[in-house]
C-alpha cells in the first residue's frame, strides 16, 4: 500500500540551518520511530465511538447509516462499506 500522510518539515523556514543540519546528520530510522505519534492523535475518537457503532449496528441500521462522512475524499470508504452492506452483510 501507500501511505498518504501529508508531512511539512517545519525545520525550512529557520534561516540558520542548523536544524536541518541535525536532522539529517541523523540515521533515517529515527524519524519513523516517532512519526506515528501524530497519527495516534485521533485514537481517543476511534475508541470511544466504537459502542455507539456496535449498539447502533445490533440494532439492525446499515453501516452507511451508523457513520457521516464529511470529506469528499472518503468516497472510498464509504464506497467499501456499501459493498461490505451488499455482499457481506
Amino acid at each position: 500500500g501507500k501511505c498518504r500522510v501529508i508531512n511539512r518539515n517545519c525545520t525550512r523556514f529557520v534561516k540558520s540551518g542548523l536544524p536541518t543540519r541535525i536532522i539529517r546528520a541523523l540515521p533515517n530510522f529515527l524519524g519513523h520511530v516517532s512519526s506515528h505519534t501524530l497519527l495516534e492523535d485521533d485514537q481517543i475518537f476511534l475508541h470511544n465511538g466504537e459502542p455507539t457503532y456496535y449498539a447502533k449496528r445490533a440494532a439492525g441500521s446499515s453501516n452507511s447509516g451508523t457513520y457521516f462522512l464529511a470529506s469528499p475524499a472518503d468516497l472510498y470508504i464509504a464506497s467499501f462499506r456499501q459493498w461490505m452492506d451488499r455482499f457481506a452483510g
